[in-house]
């Protein structure tokens, strides 16, 4: 039983990144290609940066952009690496744990490793386990908020058009061309 909370603290944290991790990049891949969809085709995003006037601006916004995306990436990345840490750290303690029990049991020659330590190993691999998959459940929930703080993110923009038309009707007679 402790070895399946060893198991369980490992798999659920491994499972927490690799849902916020899938999350987290696909939302930035659909970010990315939403801003360049609407330069990618007529060379405006060249003419942007060629533009006197608004050339420097834009370059130091897609700067600046690039820069806090990579913070922020690697800010997610290293949450990633904090929660397999977790994981692997707790799955360790718990089946060395189980190892130090089941080697003192054989020396003493009972041979059984108390059913009460077992589910207590059980239960706190559960439980880390537990804590480290919604963690990286947060971080998967909150996606748009996060890429929203560094304004990569598409938004929605509802455009009003409105056209004016002028007609002309003949009161009397004929109007040729």
């Amino acid at each position: 039983m402790g070895y399946v909370g060893g198991a369980l603290s490992f798999f659920l944290s491994a499972a927490g990144v690799y849902s916020a991790g899938y999350a987290i990049i696909s939302e930035l891949d659909v970010s990315v290609f939403s801003f360049l969809e609407d330069f990618q085709d007529n060379d405006d995003y060249i003419a942007l940066l060629d533009d006197e006037e608004i050339g420097k601006p834009m370059y130091d916004f897609l700067s600046f952009t690039a820069w806090d995306t990579l913070v922020m990436m690697l800010a997610i990345f290293f949450h990633f690496a904090v929660l397999l840490g977790t994981g692997w750290t707790i799955a360790f303690l718990i089946i060395n744990n189980i190892k130090t029990l089941w080697d003192a049991d054989n020396a003493s020659s009972t041979g059984n490793i108390p059913i009460d330590k077992g589910w207590k190993m059980l239960l706190f691999g559960l439980i880390f386990g537990g804590i480290d998959y919604i963690a990286g459940w947060a971080v998967s929930y909150q996606k748009t908020t996060i890429l929203e703080m560094v304004g990569f993110h598409p938004h929605e923009v509802t455009k009003t058009t409105t056209y004016t038309t002028t007609s002309t009707t003949p009161q009397f007679g004929t109007i040729t061309e």
